[in-house]
């Protein structure tokens, strides 16, 4: 899901399908003010004196292993340097008459150098790799203070979501499509799973702007005309805002009026036109600038195309479709004609 901010700085949990314009029943905006609440109320009762000796005991666990992991790295790094200062060892003590003998030490040298520089690498990402963990101090201020400090004014919601994530994987909202309730998973960092079930306040927005909406809409207005038009009227949402074009849209899925297509019985769209001839988009729209496709263009501002089979064999015998075919032809023929 993505956070989406309404224009009265309210934030919403939209799922990206709802974003495309492609609403399934189970697809709807959560306002966060319903969510946020109960991830912070289990975060607030999850921390407590006595999960923070567990999460002590586990915290010296980690720095054992990771002790263990990074001595096996340097282990590596000492091998590599003994077996290069070998090598160098037995390319000095060789006499320089023997070219090929102290050539074939020297690639041998150079060899277990490259080894060494390759175990440095892995020894210093390893390093980097291994985030510092927090002090037992630490984790036993933060069990005696994250009530207090969660309430602080002065404690920004940055520094809340990063307590979060410490803690909490992810976040998982199911909506009921045909009621108020969101079940919201919460899968924490230690593997557990746990699911609270949230109540959605319905707020209604009122019959005149509902009724505007899908009048327009079935006239063909676009959203972002019908939200002007219900602001000119001095019509507000349930929230009480001006309306923009996403509230037009919420409205529109929320009674079940989705975007009607712009296309009457023979029409196609430019890209339906284009993978109907194989030629690309830009090819159409040429096509339509210096006029030799018609087209109708509605309020929505979509680009319709009378395709009769007339038109379609016109455009087939022009130079850029059959030079197109023609190329599609060789692809996949393996460039034979």
């Amino acid at each position: 899901m993505t956070v989406v901010y309404s224009s009265s700085g309210a934030s919403h949990y939209r799922c990206h399908s709802h974003l495309d314009q492609t609403n399934t029943p189970g697809c709807r905006s959560v306002s966060a003010a319903l969510v946020d609440p109960v991830v912070e109320r289990r975060v607030l009762e999850v921390v407590t004196p006595e999960q923070i000796d567990l999460a002590l005991a586990a915290a010296d666990e980690l720095a054992q292993r990771d002790a263990r992991v990074l001595r096996a790295f340097e282990l590596r790094v000492e091998r590599a340097q003994y077996e290069a200062s070998r090598a160098e060892r037995a390319y000095n003590l060789c006499e320089p008459e023997n070219r090929l003998v102290a050539r074939s030490l020297e690639q041998r040298w150079e060899t277990k150098l490259s080894a060494v520089a390759e175990a440095e690498t892995a020894l210093a990402e390893q390093k980097a790799s291994q985030k510092p963990l927090p002090t037992k101090a630490e984790l036993a201020n933060l069990a005696a203070d994250i009530r207090r400090l969660w309430s602080e004014p002065t404690t920004s919601p940055r520094d809340r979501k990063r307590v979060l994530r410490t803690l909490i994987r992810d976040v998982t909202l199911t909506s009921d499509p045909f009621g108020n309730e969101v079940r919201v998973g919460i899968r924490w960092r230690s593997g557990a799973n746990e699911e609270h079930t949230a109540t959605r306040t319905r707020m209604l927005t009122h019959s005149d702007a509902v009724e505007l909406i899908r009048r327009r809409k079935l006239e063909g207005m676009r959203d972002s005309d019908i939200a002007a038009e219900l602001s000119a009227l001095g019509l507000r949402t349930a929230r009480g805002h001006e309306f923009g074009r996403l509230d037009v849209r919420n409205v529109r899925a929320s009674i079940g009026l989705a975007r009607p297509s712009p296309l009457e019985p023979g029409e196609l769209t430019v890209k339906q036109v284009a993978e109907q001839l194989g030629v690309k988009p830009g090819t159409v729209y040429y096509w339509l600038r210096i006029g030799i496709l018609a087209y109708r263009q509605p309020a929505t501002g979509a680009v319709c195309i009378p395709f009769s089979p007339e038109v379609e064999a016109e455009l087939r015998a022009r130079p850029a479709v059959s030079r197109q075919v023609n190329s599609n032809y060789k692809k996949s023929h393996g460039g034979v004609v």
